[in-house]
């Protein structure tokens, strides 16, 4: 089976200026064992956008916010170096990406299904709007339960 085939890739949010607060499509965890949302960010500008996780009982809702593993590019993407991971993880929940420092990284965040909130299976990512300028898109790379033919959004 192929790689594309083993993981279940989802669009997680389209590429644009998110300047306003935007969120992932939800990842329904109970169909799979680990969900790692990929932000790649472009150019930010003014102030730095902060990234939570949030569990709910419904795709969409927001109620308890979850303590995420993350990874940040050391590089901005097109550098030398850009996909040489740090070791281990560090946690946040709440991080702070900052602009002209992260502008073009990757941000990898991931969460286990069983650091879920009970009766709150929906995994949502959300990016808030503190910055004027906020080029991003999100990717969901999730290890499925169930064959690829299952959705989990």
């Amino acid at each position: 089976m192929s790689l594309a085939h083993r993981l279940h890739f989802v669009p997680g949010l389209k590429a644009a200026d998110h300047t306003a607060a935007s969120e992932s499509d939800s990842i329904n965890m109970g169909l799979v064992e680990t969900a790692v949302c990929a932000i790649q960010f472009g150019d930010m500008s003014v102030a730095s956008p902060e990234v939570k996780a949030y569990s709910g009982a419904t795709a969409g809702t927001k109620t308890t916010a979850l303590t995420f593993r993350y990874l940040l590019s050391p590089q901005p993407a097109k550098t030398a170096g850009a996909d040489v991971w740090a070791a281990a993880f560090s946690t946040s929940a709440d991080l702070t990406v900052t602009f002209d420092t992260d502008d073009d990284k990757l941000l990898l965040i991931e969460v286990n299904s069983a650091e879920m909130t009970d009766a709150e299976p929906w995994l949502t990512v959300e990016v808030d709007g503190d910055a004027t300028v906020q080029l991003h898109a999100m990717i969901w790379v999730c290890e499925p339960r169930y064959d690829y033919t299952t959705s989990v959004i």
